[in-house]
């Protein structure tokens, strides 16, 4: 036994000891109704107990995230819109074309769990940012959303076709996600939106909404439809260490890095629009300081 394994299982024990009835108690009802018609066998590869002590887990953890967000001012952005170029409009139009299709092909299969994948959920938001008239909302959103940008690289460089059964689906599947990786950078790259460079506001934003996204609605879809959300139920096919009994923590430390870095360092080296701005005065005695330096 690794010495990971061995750390995650004390603090699962840890955890459990003053809740074990509860914890039995909803663990055998979750193994008793769900997932009413599971399509793999490799549904409960996770013990039923396992689920119900990382979701509280995850609650706790991630509910703390986001309170420690609430205690900070929420950040004024005072940018002014521009128009959207007619590249944009037409990297728009694109999206909306492919995620309609995607629409289409998971009702068509009845596999319409699968609209509840990270890419769907970045997707939805980022066309909202793109359609509303509310441009102030649309900044602060899409200063979270830009957290999420390695959900569609990882989409893109560990492809999952299985679940795949309708013709065209491989094609939109790649149009889909190379036009919401090229979006994000499009726009920051023209400065459409403004980057906040109070970051840990909207890392920490991001990084709880993530959590709760994962554990209180997509892994209930899963149990619903017995689909395997996510990732959330059984591995992703990478293999390690993103495998084995506690592959959920492992992804989740992963996420959470790829969050900070994707939100923090990123969009600083792709967009001059970030505010507040720095002070002229500030700008030049730093100047000075550095001039004097050499």
């Amino acid at each position: 036994v690794s010495t990971q394994s061995t750390g995650c299982c004390w603090c699962l024990e840890t955890m459990e000891q003053p809740y074990g009835d509860w914890i039995d108690f909803l663990a055998t009802k979750l193994e008793q109704n769900f997932p009413p018609q599971p399509v793999s066998p490799k549904f409960w590869y996770l013990p039923p107990r396992q689920h119900v002590v990382e979701t509280i887990f995850a609650n706790f953890f991630f509910g703390a995230l986001l309170l420690a967000a609430a205690k900070i001012p929420r950040p004024k952005l005072e940018c002014k819109k521009i128009p959207l170029p007619f590249i944009g409009q037409l990297l728009r139009t694109i999206l909306s074309i492919c995620f309609g299709v995607t629409v289409v092909h998971k009702v068509v299969a009845k596999k319409v769990t699968f609209l509840f994948m990270p890419c769907h959920f970045v997707t939805v938001f980022l066309l909202y940012c793109l359609y509303t008239a509310n441009y102030e909302r649309a900044n602060y959103i899409f200063n979270i959303l830009i957290h999420f940008s390695f959900y569609t690289i990882l989409a893109l460089v560990f492809p999952d076709f299985s679940h795949f059964t309708l013709i065209g689906e491989g094609l939109n599947f790649y149009a889909h996600h190379w036009v919401l990786l090229v979006i994000p950078i499009y726009l920051l790259k023209i400065g459409y939106f403004a980057i906040d460079r109070r970051t840990s506001y909207y890392t920490l934003l991001a990084v709880g909404y993530a959590g709760f996204i994962h554990f209180d609605i997509q892994a209930p879809a899963g149990f619903i439809s017995g689909l395997n959300v996510a990732y959330l139920f059984w591995p992703p096919p990478v293999g390690r260490p993103f495998s084995g009994p506690f592959f959920r923590f492992y992804v989740a430390i992963g996420i959470i890095f790829l969050t900070w870095f994707f939100g923090t360092i990123l969009p600083f080296y792709m967009t001059k629009n970030i505010l507040p701005k720095t002070p002229e005065k500030v700008k030049n005695g730093l100047a000075n300081l550095s001039s004097k330096e050499r």
